[in-house]
């Protein structure tokens, strides 16, 4: 399921409601950055496949839906490009994880590559 929220304005892709590390069920990889935050990019938080775990519910105004916006997802194409695309969308990302990686180097998310199992 892609989540559009509308408090940070972003979209991600929910990966479960289920499995996530130490009492954080929602598991989420990042679609577009925060549009209202400068320090938030095409490059830091959604290139190097931004995992967020947290147990913060879908509050008012957020939408929930299977595919994003046709603008959103040409917009994705554009600062991604088409295989890092289809990677957001399709790619079993849960199964990569080592929490405890997770754990160690979350600051609101963390970057794929440095919570891969070994």
């Amino acid at each position: 399921m892609i989540r559009y929220d509308a408090y940070w304005g972003m979209y991600s892709r929910i990966l479960t409601f289920e499995e996530g590390p130490r009492g954080c069920p929602q598991v989420e990889v990042n679609l577009t950055p925060i549009p209202c935050c400068p320090s938030s990019t095409w490059e830091a938080d959604v290139a190097p496949i931004r995992i967020r775990a947290h147990s913060t519910m879908r509050g008012e105004g957020d939408l929930g839906m299977k595919e994003p916006p046709l603008e959103i997802l040409a917009e994705m194409k554009t600062h991604l490009g088409e295989a890092l695309v289809h990677r957001l969308l399709t790619e079993d990302f849960l199964s990569q994880i080592d929490w405890d990686k997770y754990a160690a180097v979350n600051n609101g998310g963390a970057n794929l590559a440095d919570i891969l199992k070994s």
